[in-house]
């Protein structure tokens, strides 16, 4: 055993989180979040025989969607050490394509419903 390993898990050296990651997965929250306000401030105002499935769906699990950017962030936070430098930019460009989707679908949603 050398002299570098650590003698258990609590020793392990802090590596700082890749700011690009974190910028990402910061914008896909306030994303969700903003798209969760909004549509229920949208289905609010409508008629509840005119809301989509898809609207209703959102809303009413909208807590547990914002779970998808911690687990892209922490998924990628990994990745992004263990993979080659090509890798890297298909880890970011997931998490752009990630957000603009969560917009899209917010947005969609948003404007079915009002």
């Amino acid at each position: 055993m050398d002299q570098k390993s650590p003698k258990n898990l609590f020793q392990l050296p802090f590596i700082p989180p890749q700011p690009d990651i974190v910028v990402i997965g910061i914008t896909q929250f306030v994303f969700l979040t903003i798209g969760i306000l909004l549509l229920g401030v949208a289905l609010k105002v409508s008629n509840p025989a005119d809301i989509t499935p898809m609207a209703a769906f959102l809303v009413h699990h909208g807590v547990w969607l914002l779970m998808i950017p911690l687990v892209w962030t922490a998924l990628s936070e990994h990745a992004y050490r263990i993979a080659p430098k090509g890798w890297r930019y298909a880890i970011r460009g997931s998490g752009i394509v990630l957000a603009a989707i969560i917009g899209i679908l917010f947005g969609i949603c948003i404007l079915a419903n009002t």
